[in-house]
C-alpha cells in the first residue's frame, strides 16, 4: 500500500504552500491544517497515511496531538514532527521520539520533505 494521503498540520498558513507544491507535484494528496483541534477531529474521522506536524502551535503542541491520538488508538504509518528552535531541553526531544519517524529542523527545503516522503514510502511498499 502506498503513502498517498499526507496530511500537514502547521499553524503558519503561509507555510502550507511552500509544504504542498512539491509533495502535489510528486502526486501525493496533500491536506494543509492550522488549527489543532480541527487536525484532531480530521485525524479521528480519516487518519493520513503520513502526518507531518509542527512542535509549536497554539492551543496544544504537535506532542500533545500525538499524545491524543495514542490514547485514542489512532494509528498513521509514517510521522514527522517539524521542530524549530521551539524545543527547550534535550529533555523535549526524547519525550517527541516515541511519538515520530523523523524530526525535521525549520527552516528546510520543501524538495528534502519530499525526498523525505519518497524515502519512506518506498521502506513501506511491498
Amino acid at each position: 500500500m502506498a503513502l498517498e494521503h499526507i496530511l500537514i498540520v502547521d499553524d503558519d498558513e503561509q507555510q502550507h504552500d511552500f509544504y504542498t507544491y512539491p509533495l502535489a507535484e510528486a502526486g501525493y494528496n496533500v491536506l494543509c491544517l492550522a488549527d489543532a483541534n480541527a487536525a484532531v477531529s480530521y485525524i479521528t474521522v480519516t487518519p493520513p497515511d503520513v502526518l507531518v506536524i509542527d512542535y509549536q502551535m497554539p492551543v496544544m503542541t504537535g506532542l500533545e496531538i500525538l499524545q491524543h491520538m495514542e490514547a485514542e488508538g489512532i494509528r498513521v504509518r509514517v510521522t514527522i514532527m517539524l521542530t524549530g528552535t521551539h524545543l527547550r531541553t534535550g529533555q523535549d526531544a526524547r519525550d517527541i521520539q516515541p511519538y515520530v519517524d523523523l524530526m525535521l529542523a525549520k527552516p528546510f527545503d520543501p524538495v528534502l520533505l519530499r525526498n523525505i516522503i519518497i524515502k519512506f514510502a518506498a521502506d513501506h511498499a511491498g
